[in-house]
Order: structure tokens, then sequence, then C-alpha cells
């Protein structure tokens, strides 16, 4: 009976030496991701470690408890270098598809001020006419997409004639061309305080008497974005 509870002893003592071990190489092991050739590496030290400490507290009762807690560690350390590869895994992802995503983002912003650099150009108009273009109303639509993005940004139109008329005729018609412009902007959503008219008439007109080609150039509305917090617009009075 004796050496019954001697044994006994040694066992307890073999096991909790051993569970000691466990804790301790388990804390080691678990918070970093390793390489096939690290992981079988990390599993051989455990159960050798483990069957080493066993055998010193507990002899060879304690070599067999320590080798079946090294072999659990094992078991244990391989679970969680698999999760912590999965979890690198799913980091990686996350970053790439932040990449992916701001890559997107780069390229829209470009392609969007692209649109703007041709908007921000002029709208065209026939002979004695005030009246947009369908394709004209759709560049404006896309001008007007971008604006309700860029709520800091205001619109200056500066409207023109050609010189043929009176100037108090081509005042009025430059206005008109102006406004017309304004209208198509406000049912694209944006406000009126956003947009600053201007009439020029034929006050600007480097056109040769007579040269027709000349004079298509001159009845058109330019189109200016400016932040007023860099470009103080001017307020037609």
């Amino acid at each position: 009976m004796f050496n019954s509870i001697k044994f006994l002893r040694k066992s307890e003592r073999a096991i909790s030496a051993t569970l000691l071990c466990v804790i301790v190489l388990n804390t080691n092991y678990s918070f970093a991701a390793r390489t096939e050739k690290q992981q079988v590496g990390v599993e051989l030290s455990a159960v050798g470690g483990s069957a080493l400490v066993g055998a010193l507290v507990g002899g060879p009762v304690g070599f067999a408890f320590g080798s079946l807690g090294g072999v659990l560690l094992a078991e244990q350390t391989k679970k969680n270098n698999d999760k912590a590869i999965e979890v690198e895994k799913m980091q990686a992802s996350l970053i790439e598809l932040e990449n992916t995503i701001e890559e997107k983002q780069q390229k829209i912003a470009t392609l969007e001020q692209s649109t703007v650099d041709s908007l921000a150009l002029q709208i065209m108009f026939s002979t004695g006419d005030d009246k947009l273009e369908e394709n004209d109303q759709q560049r404006i639509k896309l001008l007007s997409d971008y604006l309700k993005k860029n709520r800091k940004l205001v619109v200056n139109l500066d409207g023109h004639a050609d010189p043929r008329g009176t100037d108090e005729y081509n005042n009025v018609l430059s206005l008109e061309r102006a406004k017309a412009v304004k209208k198509e902007l406000v049912n694209g959503g944006i406000a009126e305080s956003r947009i600053i008219l201007h009439s020029h008439g034929s006050n600007f007109s480097t056109a040769s008497k007579g040269d027709l080609d000349g004079y298509a150039l001159e009845r058109k509305v330019e189109i200016e974005l400016v932040n007023p917090e860099i470009t103080k617009p001017i307020v037609q009075h």
C-alpha cells in the first residue's frame, strides 16, 4: 500500500509539473504564425520538453505523463498556429481590399476632375439663340453631379455674344445664355446661391468683321469653378 501511495504522489507531481510546462510553453507559442518547418520544430520541442520535465519530477511515470502532455501541447500549438495563419490571411486580405478601394477612389477622382476640366470650358450657342443642345444638357448634368460632391465650389457663368446686332441686344442675349446654363444647374440640384452670372455682350469679341467662323466661337457661356476659400468670386452688380 505504501508503494501505491508513493506511486500516486509521484504521479501527482508529474502531472502538476507537466501541466505547468504545458501552460508555460503554450503561452509562448500562442501568438505568432509560423512556417510549416517552424511549426514542426515547435511541436517536437513541446513533446520533448514536456517529457523531460515529467521525467525529472516523476521519473518513468512522469516521463509518460510528460510525453502525453507534450503531445497535447503540440496539438494545441498547431491549432493556435493555424488560427494565427488564418488571422494573418484575413489581415492581408483586408489590406489588399483597402488598397484596391483607395486605388479606385483615386481613379474616380481623376476621372471626375477630367470631366470637370472638359466641362469647365464653354457651352456654345446658335446665332441669336439661348437654347441648350441635348449634349450640352448632359454635360451640365455631369457638372451638377460633381458640384454636389464638392459643396465648397461656386460657379461663374460668363455669357458672350458675337458683334452682330446692337449692344443692348447682345447684352440681353449673353445674359439669357448664362441664365439657360444656370437653370440647368439648378434643375440638377445646385443651389442658386452657388451660381454667379456675368453678361459681356460682344465686349470681348476678337473676330474680324464678316468672319462667320470667328463669330461662332463667340456665341458662348464660359464656365469657371471657384473655391471661395482660395479665390474670391467676382459678383456682378
